[in-house]
């Protein structure tokens, strides 16, 4: 009920919040009616219960943000292809961030984000970060791929992560085609 009555919050920062029971799916619920709030991020919560995980991912198209911040929330893979889906359906998107979730690094993980960052619906995305994501160079090598012929991506964080001489071999190729 606050977050209907208050039209100036735009912005939305959940951090080491443990979420109870039905608590999450509420306050999503509650934020699908406005449309105001712009910037949503959640940092070091566990959304590693698939519950979570799917109401934050079905959240995103109906919120239209222009930022999304996901890190270190332990999202599973099955709560990144939930996420993955949804990110598809958000034009609005402008900044993803899922730093700090190892499932990103996994080949299916790396596949489903490059998949959504190949995606001509996201026709605002100008930045994304992935630090510390365990990504190696395979998965650079395959999210260099992917953003291949992205036009609007201006900003690319990919630090900490350990990829080395082949992964930055990758990223040389993107930036001399991009």
């Amino acid at each position: 009920r606050a977050l209907l009555a208050n039209y100036s919050v735009q912005k939305l920062c959940l951090r080491n919040c443990q979420f109870d029971d039905s608590a999450l799916p509420v306050l999503f619920l509650g934020m699908q009616h406005t449309n105001r709030i712009r910037e949503l991020y959640i940092l070091q919560c566990d959304l590693s219960d698939p519950c979570h995980a799917d109401v934050v991912a079905a959240s995103a198209p109906l919120l239209k943000p222009r930022s999304l911040c996901l890190i270190d929330t332990r999202l599973t893979l099955a709560g990144l292809r939930f996420l993955a889906d949804n990110i598809e359906r958000t034009p609005s998107l402008a900044q993803l961030n899922l730093s700090i979730n190892r499932k990103v690094g996994m080949p299916a993980g790396i596949r489903l984000l490059g998949d959504v960052l190949r995606s001509a619906h996201l026709v605002n995305l100008t930045a994304v970060s992935l630090s510390s994501c365990s990504l190696d160079p395979h998965c650079v090598g395959t999210l260099a791929k992917a953003l291949a012929d992205n036009p609007t991506l201006t900003s690319l964080n990919l630090s900490g992560n350990r990829f080395g001489d082949e992964g930055a071999a990758h990223l040389r190729r993107l930036l001399e085609r991009n």
